[in-house]
């Protein structure tokens, strides 16, 4: 008797489906929940504590630059710089006032899109199927690995694929 002679050959989108049938089966515990969301909280802090500290350099930055955009400005009109001695000074400072401004929309953006994302990834929490369902096939796999030892995947006499879990 060979392997193939003793298991069966089921379907790939039928055991697909059994396995979206069994994550809909599933639920965290409210404990599990919260644990996760004070660990996320807790990363998600330090993260805006650190996008705060690159916010406040780089607004430090962005006044020292518009100073000495003035004192350039100050100088060429008293002439003190020639015109294209200031048109190169005011280049290079207009370039690294926009990457000051771009730091600065950019850190915020990224806190308010990254809080959003996670708000709605620890809802579904509450609703493991949909979660399983959502994710790419290296995201169910990997929630696959996480929560199970092992899937056991069979047929019945009906020829409906079953999954159980250890």
């Amino acid at each position: 008797l060979s392997l193939h002679d003793a298991l069966p050959i089921l379907p790939a989108h039928k055991v697909e489906a059994a396995v979206v049938a069994h994550w809909h089966t599933v639920t965290f515990s409210e404990a599990l929940i919260s644990g996760v969301r004070g660990t996320v909280d807790g990363e998600f802090e330090s993260m805006l504590a650190r996008d705060q500290l690159v916010v406040a350099e780089q607004t430090t930055r962005l006044g020292r630059l518009e100073a000495r955009r003035e004192k350039l400005l100050d100088g060429f009109m008293d002439g003190l710089i020639a015109k294209a001695d200031f048109a190169l000074r005011q280049d290079s400072l207009d370039r690294e006032l926009r990457d000051a401004r771009q730091v600065i929309a950019g850190a915020s953006r990224l806190h308010e899109n990254l809080k959003a994302r996670v708000e709605t990834n620890l809802r579904l929490l509450r609703h493991a199927g949909r979660l399983y369902e959502l994710l790419p096939d290296d995201g169910r796999q990997t929630l696959n690995q996480v929560r199970y030892e092992a899937l056991e995947i069979d047929i019945d006499q009906d020829g409906q694929v079953l999954v159980g879990s250890e």
